[in-house]
């Protein structure tokens, strides 16, 4: 309702008026919704919009405005800092899956009708599933019958779990994986300039 006195909305009689939301008005229009973390907006009203918020911690794997069409861009960002495997530590030898996890997630938001992240996935979900595939930190049996235990990821897992991970996706007419042991700097930047998606 009005004030009479000042004609504005007043904060605090029950009803969400016209000039009052969430964020200035919680106790007339509800309490804030919780930081959806790439729509460009303060959803929780503290100030910190999307990846500046620390609700949005566990989701703020790309944020590089490079062409993309989503809020935020899509050049995906993900590092070895983030939990994947639930164990409550950061997974720093997920070298290779974090590695494909970025090229796959771009390529997801890319081609964005190929269903190239299953749609029940989410960022976590996608890497853990790569590392499974890959057999990083031996928490699956080596495709190639590397013996465990050990660390990371060895180079010919990481290439059977890629293509697994293509064509149990029906991707396979989309996208390939191409191993070149030993490249030359030269093969790298020819490769590079041919917009081809290179790991190291």
């Amino acid at each position: 309702m009005p004030d009479p006195c000042f004609g504005g909305p007043v904060c605090g009689d029950g009803n969400c008026d016209a000039g009052e939301d969430v964020c200035t008005c919680p106790q007339d229009c509800g309490a804030p919704p919780p930081e959806h973390c790439s729509n460009g907006v303060d959803d929780d009203c503290d100030g910190l919009p999307d990846c500046d918020d620390p609700d949005c911690a566990n989701e703020c794997f790309f944020w590089k405005d490079y062409n993309g069409t989503d809020p935020g861009g899509y050049m995906p960002d993900y590092d070895q800092n983030k939990d994947y495997d639930g164990d409550g530590t950061p997974d720093k030898n997920y070298c290779g899956p974090t590695a494909m996890g970025n090229s796959i997630w771009w390529f997801h938001h890319k081609f964005q009708n190929k269903g190239v992240v299953p749609a029940n996935f989410t960022k976590f979900d996608l890497i853990q599933d790569l590392a499974r595939r890959m057999a990083t930190n031996n928490q699956t049996a080596s495709p190639n019958g590397h013996v465990g235990p050990y660390v990371g990821t060895f180079v010919d897992d990481m290439q059977t779990g890629i293509d697994a991970y293509l064509a149990d996706n029906g991707l396979t007419d989309l996208l390939y994986e191409h191993t070149e042991f030993r490249p030359t700097f030269d093969f790298i930047a020819t490769e590079v300039q041919q917009s081809q998606d290179v790991v190291l």
